[in-house]
């Protein structure tokens, strides 16, 4: 049967529908257990929220009660149940014989996704009873904030999604595998991620998407190791921003080929006396910051610091801590690592009335992976501050350390009150700052000449540009495939050299480029 979860994940990604239709085991993430609990919570207010807004005498159980009537009824939790197909739609509303389908949604924010996914059951329904929907309507957030919405857009992609999925039940064909941005919530990324390590697949590379994807295998490239050997180097042009030259995927490729850092171009980081390393943890949509922890780095001592915001209230008194140690470090570097902590910052900006800390903080904040992201290649499959950070041998102390498991410590922490998972994650925290602050040190020495004779380290200004381009002997598959490359060849001499050069070719070419001449008749006179 299609249920709820498999049309959710084939959305998502076409694998995953794939192996719950096969029922393969999977291994369920704390962060998806997690968000499964809050939405079950969230739902029955949700529906406490429909029935007040409708009033009990207007809540209806079946479709065929339903009058012409003015007054708007709901049917909470409709099951669509006809063919493969087991669905639960969250709320109908009926009003004056229209039908608007409702979908309850956690999140604070509404994606395509989520309306894609109302309209694929819009449809459904539909066919089941033989009715038109022209709208749905998405239940979001804590506030159980409302926004409706036109179908009609989304029929042809949604359409080519249930065919898709139909098809895929039918002939049970195995679809494509690659990695996208669901991978790291997902049941089955281990399973998935081993496959496609052994395939060498380039979905690993996090800068490419399912666009590139399709852009490289018409070039016959398949693998990370075939991309490495298409990467080459071109002459700069000067009139180009050195911020603005492109990020090279091949050099990517190479850099986990050779297994080493590749610097295309030289970045300068800020020195200042005192350093300071930030990190922010909140929730997910960045409406609450909980944590910040700090790591200022003196010339003969290293001091750290942990600012812990129980409720939403005490947010403003972590903010106020951060501004004292700003203000007793006015020439220190601000370190951060990617655009949720600038996203902090600009948050705290926001929140001070003081026009030097703004200024401080605007000037002296300096963000690491904007200033490696096109000029440092580091072995490794993406640039987050985890993977980088492991390559160059740093470990946490709980193996499963990560932004989404923060999230999961933090909700334990509100639900169970246990201090061990406080502790933890300040823990987590200050090694984020730790994993940092060993970034940039690398970082300031990387153009040393120490750094610069190490076997690790390749700089592309010493790459010889010939490398990889000398012609070599050809080896054929087949002694057929030979002479037809042979024949192709003879045909490119003839057609594309000798002409040049030979005079009688040259008059046989032109006797057989005819160009028509257009004689344009006088039609009018003025």
């Amino acid at each position: 049967m299609i249920t709820n979860e498999i049309i959710k994940s084939f959305i998502i990604c076409k694998y995953k529908a794939y192996n719950m239709l096969n029922s393969v085991q999977g291994i369920k993430k704390d962060y998806e257990l997690m968000q499964t609990e809050i939405a079950n919570q969230l739902f029955s207010k949700f529906a406490e929220n429909v029935k007040i807004r409708f009033g009990d005498e207007n809540q209806i159980v079946d479709l065929k009660l339903v009058h012409n009537e003015k007054i708007s009824k709901i049917i909470l939790e409709y099951h669509i149940n006809f063919n493969n197909y087991d669905l639960l739609v969250d709320a109908i509303e009926v009003n004056c014989g229209r039908l608007i389908p409702y979908l309850f949604l956690m999140k604070e924010k509404i994606s395509k996704y989520y309306k894609l996914l109302l309209t694929v059951k819009c449809l459904l329904f539909t066919k089941m009873n033989n009715v038109e929907i022209d709208s749905g309507r998405i239940y979001y957030g804590k506030d159980m904030k409302t926004l409706k919405f036109k179908i009609q857009k989304l029929i042809p992609e949604c359409l080519r999604i249930i065919s898709d999925l139909e098809n895929l039940i039918s002939f049970k064909l195995e679809p494509v595998l690659c990695q996208n941005n669901h991978c790291k919530i997902c049941e089955y990324e281990e399973l998935c991620h081993k496959k496609l390590v052994e395939r060498d697949d380039l979905s690993l590379l996090s800068s490419i998407d399912e666009k590139d994807l399709k852009r490289y295998e018409k070039k016959g490239i398949f693998t990370i190791k075939q991309l490495s050997y298409t990467f080459k180097l071109r002459k700069r042009n000067e009139r180009v921003n050195t911020r603005n030259h492109p990020y090279y995927d091949s050099l990517k490729a190479l850099a986990l080929r050779e297994r080493k850092v590749y610097v295309f171009d030289k970045i300068e980081i800020p020195n200042s006396e005192t350093k300071i390393f930030l990190d922010c943890e909140g929730d997910t949509e960045n409406s609450f910051i909980y944590l910040i922890g700090i790591l200022i780095e003196k010339k003969e001592s290293i001091e750290k610091y942990s600012f812990w915001a129980n409720t939403k209230e005490e947010e403003s008194n972590i903010f106020d801590e951060l501004y004292r140690i700003i203000n007793s470090h006015r020439e220190a570097k601000i370190f951060y690592y990617g655009k949720y902590d600038w996203r902090v910052l600009k948050k705290i900006i926001s929140q001070t009335n003081n026009v030097s800390i703004k200024k401080i903080i605007s000037e002296n904040s300096v963000d690491i992976l904007a200033k490696i992201r096109r000029n440092i290649y580091f072995p490794t499959y993406s640039n987050s501050l985890k993977e980088i950070a492991r390559f160059m041998g740093f470990s946490w102390t709980d193996i499963q350390a990560s932004g989404l498991q923060s999230v999961v410590w933090r909700y334990e922490w509100e639900k169970l009150g246990d201090i061990s998972i406080k502790k933890k994650l300040i823990t987590y925290n200050s090694e984020d700052c730790e994993a940092l602050q060993l970034l940039v040190r690398f970082l300031v020495e990387v153009f040393n000449n120490e750094i610069q004779n190490n076997d690790k380290v390749a700089f592309i200004e010493h790459m010889d540009p010939k490398e990889n381009q000398t012609f070599k002997n050809m080896t054929y598959a087949t002694e057929d495939v030979k002479i037809i490359t042979q024949g192709a060849y003879f045909q490119y001499q003839r057609n594309k050299i000798y002409w040049r050069t030979n005079e009688n070719i040259k008059k046989i070419k032109r006797k057989n480029e005819k160009v028509n001449k257009i004689k344009i008749k006088v039609n009018r006179l003025f």
